[in-house]
């Protein structure tokens, strides 16, 4: 009796060795994946004065501390006004990207002289103020609040960055704020980037108005007086 039971078992033991055997063949172990990681050489804000030259620094980029290949997109063009990118972007082994971007500002740096700062109001009903304020960390840029003047709706007082790259011309470029879908603002609906901006205006006067492109903003010009 003893010898059969043994025999069980045996045979139990030798059953369980294949079994496992079988499916070591099938075990694999993953691999570390290291994302690109990618740091902008200098400065991400730069302002370059319209007319002059403009030479990036570029940007490390490696992954797993070996460089690796990098593509670099530049919207910068110094002979106009505005608010540009320049963007970086890598791909690992494995088709994970990443992207880091520079902001280029180019200025007529007579626009220094501009104060923009203070509190103005949307003109179409009893709304909400919008407060600007210098950037202290981004020369002629500033930081307001509520871009579309909307009333009682705190999901849309989000703060954004406006851009004085002319004097008395304001510039709002495409940015994500807040819980805000992307947005730019225009002169007019399908108009310039450009936003006219009345520097000397006095408490009631109209300051400045812009068509805010996003979703959610529809397609009205917004008036904004000083207060």
């Amino acid at each position: 009796m003893k010898t059969i039971n043994i025999s069980k078992s045996l045979l139990v033991l030798i059953v369980t060795v294949i079994a496992f055997s079988g499916c070591k063949k099938d075990l694999q172990f993953s691999k570390a994946t290291y994302w690109p990681l990618i740091k902008v050489i200098g400065p991400d804000y730069v302002v370059v004065p319209v007319g002059t030259g403009y030479n990036d620094s570029s940007a490390d980029v490696s992954v797993n501390s070996k460089p690796i290949s990098f593509t670099t997109t530049s919207t910068v063009d110094t002979a106009t006004t505005g608010v540009y990118t320049v963007v970086y972007s890598a791909v690992n082994e494995d088709g994970i990207s990443a992207s880091q971007t520079r902001t280029v500002v180019v200025v007529n740096t007579a626009a220094a002289a501009d104060d923009l700062t203070g509190t103005y109001q949307r003109t179409n009903g009893a709304n909400p103020k919008t407060n600007w304020a210098k950037d202290p960390d981004r020369p002629y840029a500033y930081l307001a609040n509520n871009p579309g003047g909307v009333n009682n709706d705190p999901a849309f007082d989000a703060t954004f960055s406006v851009y004085n790259v002319e004097p008395g011309i304001v510039v709002v470029p495409l940015q994500t704020v807040g819980s805000l879908a992307p947005f730019f603002c225009s002169a007019s609906l399908g108009g310039s980037t450009k936003i006219s901006f009345n520097v000397s205006a006095a408490v009631g006067d109209a300051a400045y108005a812009w068509v805010l492109n996003g979703a959610n903003f529809g397609t009205s010009l917004r008036t904004f007086i000083k207060r």
